[in-house]
C-alpha cells in the first residue's frame, strides 16, 4: 500500500524546492536546486528523487512562489500565496517571531507579524538579492560561497551600492585598484545586500523583537546573516534560526496541503518530463467586467457590505519632539487634527508653543541649558525612557553615510538616543547644509532613523535609510 504524503513545492525566481511532510508534519523529505530556468525538469528531478528515497508514493500538494501560478494551474495543484505558506512554517515552528526577512533568488521580503500581518517586498529591481550576490562574486572571479568564505575574515568595511548591481560595480572596481582585500570587498557586498533591504523595505519602520532569518542566502551564507545581526544589534535570544530555513515557504504549502486531493508522484514526474503546456495570463485574462452594468452590480453588492470604520483618534498619537530650530518650526507649522495629539518634548519654547496651541504637553526633568532652552542630562533621558513613542521627530547638526546622525554635544544626543530607541518611528530633520558633517556625539547610524530635508545631495543616503524630500 502506497504511502501518502502532505507536500509543498516552492518555485522561486531562480530555485525550486519540494517538502514532505509525513502524517506527524515532520519532515520526511526537503530538497532545494537551482532551476536556471528549466523549472518543469528540475521540479521533475525532485519528485523522482523523493520517490528513490521515500519509495511509491502519493502526495496532497500546494505550490507557492513567484513563478507557481501559472504551473500549479497546469498541474491542478492548488496555489498559496508566500507570506501565508512562511506564516504557515514559523507559526508551526518559530511562533515567537516578530519579523521574518527572507532572501530570495530575485527578491526580498521583510514581514512583521506584531501589530498585524504586514509584508514589504521589493520591486521589479532584483538588487540586494541572491542573484545580485552571484553577479558581486563573478565580479571578484569567485562565487557566493567564495565570498562566504572571504567574508569571515574581514577587518573593513566599505560604502557600496546595492539598489543596482551596475551601481556597485562602479564602486567596486576603484576599490580593486586601490588595492582592497577580497575579504574586505566580500564583507562589503554583503553588508550592501544588508542596507539595501532594510533602508528600502523597512523604511525607518523598526525590526525588532525576535527576528527570523529564512531564504536560500540567508541558509547558504552565514556571514550574510551575521552582517544582518551585526547591523540590527540583535542579542542570541532575539535570534530565529530555523533548520531547513531555505525551505520554509515550501514546507508552509506542505502544511496547508491538508485538503488537497492525492496525486501520484511518479506519475506528476511522468507528466513533467513529457512537458506541461501553460497558458501565460498575459495571453488570455479576461476583463474584469463585461460591461459597466456588471461593474455597476459588482459596486452594489460590496458597498452593501463594508466593515465598520471609525475614525482614528489624534488624542491616542503620542509623538516625541526633540529641542532644535528645525524641530521649532514643525511645531510652529501643527495645525487640525495634529493638535489633538499628545506630546512629548525636552525644548522648552516647544513645548510653550504647544501649550499655546492647546495641546497636551510632557516635559521631562532635567538640566536646562539657557542659551537653547533644551532640557538634558541623565533626568531627561530617564523620564524620556518611560515613553513608547508613535513617532519621534528631532534634529541633528550632522549627517553622514560613514557616521550616522551626530551633533557635538554629548548630552543632547544621549536625550535624542534615548527616544529613538522608544520610538516606533523615528525622522531627522535636516536641511541639506547638513549633509556630510561629523561631530563628535553620535545619536544613530543611518538605520536608526528616516530623513526629512529640502534637498539630499547624494543619492546614496538612500541606499541606507528612507529619505523623504520636502517640497517648499
Amino acid at each position: 500500500m502506497k504511502h501518502c504524503y502532505r507536500a509543498g513545492i516552492d518555485i522561486g525566481s531562480t530555485t525550486a524546492k519540494l517538502v514532505i511532510l509525513d502524517e506527524r508534519g515532520v519532515l520526511c523529505y526537503g530538497d532545494y536546486r537551482r532551476h536556471c530556468a528549466h523549472t518543469q525538469e528540475t521540479l521533475a528531478e525532485l519528485l523522482e528523487d523523493a520517490c528513490a528515497k521515500l519509495g511509491p508514493c502519493d502526495l496532497r500538494l500546494k505550490i507557492t512562489g513567484s513563478g507557481a501560478i501559472n504551473l500549479g494551474k497546469a498541474l491542478n495543484i492548488g496555489f498559496v500565496q508566500e507570506v501565508v505558506a512562511v506564516a504557515s512554517s514559523l507559526q508551526a515552528i518559530a511562533p515567537q517571531t516578530d519579523v521574518a526577512i527572507e532572501l530570495g533568488g530575485e527578491d526580498a521580503k521583510i514581514i512583521y507579524f506584531r501589530g498585524g500581518l504586514e509584508e514589504r517586498m521589493n520591486g521589479v529591481c532584483a538588487g540586494g538579492t541572491g542573484s545580485f550576490i552571484d553577479q558581486m562574486a563573478a565580479l571578484l572571479q569567485t562565487d557566493a560561497e567564495g565570498l562566504n568564505r572571504a567574508a569571515a575574515d574581514y577587518h573593513e568595511l566599505y560604502p557600496i551600492a546595492a539598489r543596482c548591481g551596475v551601481f556597485a560595480k562602479s564602486d567596486i572596481q576603484p576599490l580593486i585598484n586601490e588595492g582592497a582585500t577580497l575579504p574586505d570587498l566580500a564583507a562589503s557586498i554583503f553588508q550592501a545586500v544588508v542596507n539595501q533591504t532594510i533602508s528600502g523595505l523597512a523604511c525607518g519602520k523598526p525590526i525588532r523583537g525576535c527576528v527570523a532569518f529564512l531564504g536560500g542566502p540567508l541558509h547558504f551564507l552565514p556571514e550574510l546573516k551575521k552582517a544582518f545581526i551585526r547591523t540590527l544589534h540583535l542579542t542570541l535570544e532575539n535570534i530565529v534560526d530555523p533548520d531547513n530555513s531555505h525551505l520554509f515557504a515550501a514546507m508552509g504549502a506542505a502544511l496547508e496541503a491538508g485538503d488537497a486531493e492525492p496525486a501520484d508522484a511518479a506519475a506528476l514526474a511522468a507528466k513533467l518530463r513529457s512537458g506541461v503546456q501553460m497558458a501565460f495570463e498575459l495571453k488570455r485574462l479576461p476583463p474584469l467586467f463585461a460591461d459597466r452594468a456588471e461593474y455597476d452590480a459588482f459596486r452594489a453588492r460590496h458597498d452593501s457590505a463594508q466593515v465598520h470604520k471609525v475614525a482614528l483618534h489624534p488624542g491616542r498619537c503620542f509623538l516625541g519632539i526633540d529641542a532644535g530650530s528645525t524641530t521649532l518650526e514643525l511645531v510652529r507649522a501643527l495645525t487640525g487634527a495634529a493638535l489633538k495629539a499628545t506630546y512629548v518634548t525636552n525644548g522648552v519654547a516647544h513645548a510653550r508653543l504647544l501649550a499655546q496651541k492647546g495641546c497636551r504637553v510632557y516635559l521631562p526633568g532635567g538640566l536646562l541649558r539657557p542659551q537653547t532652552e533644551a532640557i538634558v542630562g541623565a533626568p531627561a533621558v530617564s523620564s524620556i525612557q518611560q515613553y513608547n513613542f508613535t513617532k519621534a521627530f528631532m534634529g541633528a547638526n550632522g549627517v553622514a553615510l560613514e557616521a550616522g546622525f551626530t551633533t557635538p554635544d554629548p548630552e543632547e544626543a544621549a536625550v535624542k538616543a534615548a527616544a529613538v530607541r522608544r520610538a516606533r518611528e523615528s525622522w531627522f530633520l535636516v536641511d541639506d547644509a547638513k549633509f556630510a558633517k561629523i561631530y563628535p556625539a553620535v545619536i544613530t547610524d543611518l538605520h536608526g532613523g528616516a530623513i526629512l530635508t529640502n534637498r539630499c545631495p547624494n543619492p546614496k543616503y538612500k541606499q541606507y535609510t528612507f529619505v523623504k524630500e520636502a517640497e517648499a
